[in-house]
């Protein structure tokens, strides 16, 4: 069974990576996760409505001056190749531990990265926290910052 840390990671992956479908909604109203919800936010299950939430998924991670849910964006500096590190890792890994990710998504998106963290969590513990360092923690704070800022629902 895998870590609460993992799960935690592997479900953030999913929710940026595509809009909530009535799979993953029956996995967020699950008992336990739903809980865990309902502990920071009540109730924000009880009326789901997936058209709001699709409209907002757009408004944040699709449509220009939303929330990019990219490394790029966030990391600092002017340089175009400024995620080539991220990048290059995420290609090293898959070739090597013959990860399956998602090919529509870019390379340092949060819906790639964060499941490749909930894996290595489960499977090569040591090296997670090296992973963190270079492909999470340069930039993923300031995206959660800018998402509590402009999140809607």
């Amino acid at each position: 069974m895998p870590s609460a840390e993992a799960s935690l990671y592997a479900l953030l992956g999913r929710l940026f990576a595509a809009e909530i479908d009535l799979d993953l909604l029956a996995i967020l109203q699950s008992h336990g996760i739903q809980e865990s919800f309902d502990a920071i936010e009540p109730g924000c299950l009880d009326q789901f409505d997936q058209e709001s939430a699709a409209a907002e998924f757009c408004r944040l991670f699709v449509l220009p001056n939303g929330v990019p849910a990219v490394a790029a964006a966030w990391l600092p500096g002017s340089d175009p190749n400024k995620f080539a590190a991220i990048a290059g890792l995420v290609l090293n890994l898959q070739s090597k531990l013959d990860l399956s990710l998602p090919a529509e998504l870019p390379l340092d998106h949060a819906g790639t990265l964060l499941p490749i963290m909930a894996w290595l969590l489960e499977n090569q513990s040591e090296t997670a926290g090296d992973f963190q360092r270079i492909a999470l923690d340069p930039w993923l704070g300031q995206f959660a910052s800018a998402l509590g800022e402009m999140t809607e629902l």
